[in-house]
């Protein structure tokens, strides 16, 4: 009876701080920055993964895309081993610890972007500002000149 009750207290804690799918700990999450709750009601959330398979179950083969084929031809193919049939899923991996350092290094390149994106647009508006000063100052040259022919214009009127 002892012996049935730690096996049922190691199954509860595994449940408690291990992923089901993926097999990671709680630690092991955690210490890549991903909250273990969230990992296992989104990433690997058992449902969803059965879901998928009843999904698989339904449709007919030529109908599935390639990743869907294989998923179904490992999972229900003649193999009589069990570990044959889940090699297709997450066995200590995840994508958010593998593409955290990816991630990362694509944030920092969009960052780099943004920020040549952002000085040069403050320098082309400098520029604009300057053109548009430019050209102000040019149109009231233009407009001296002409009302200073307008007037000359109108006083030689005056004089016939």
């Amino acid at each position: 009876m002892s012996a049935l009750r730690t096996k049922k207290t190691s199954a509860l804690d595994d449940r408690k701080t291990r992923c089901f799918l993926c097999d990671l700990t709680s630690l092991r999450l955690e210490q890549a920055g991903i909250v273990f709750s969230q990992h296992i009601q989104t990433v690997h959330d058992p449902q969803f993964y059965l879901y998928f398979l009843i999904y698989l179950r339904q449709k007919r083969l030529a109908d599935c895309s390639a990743i869907e084929r294989f998923v179904k031809n490992t999972v229900w193919c003649s193999r009589s081993d069990i570990l044959g049939r889940a090699h297709w899923l997450p066995h200590e991996q995840t994508w958010i610890i593998q593409g955290k350092t990816h991630e990362n290094s694509v944030y920092q390149s969009l960052e780099a972007q943004i920020k040549q994106l952002v000085d040069m647009q403050i320098k082309q508006q400098g520029q604009m500002r300057s053109m548009q000063e430019a050209h102000d100052k040019e149109n009231m040259k233009n407009n001296t000149r002409g009302k200073t022919i307008i007037d000359h214009l109108q006083a030689l009127r005056e004089k016939d």
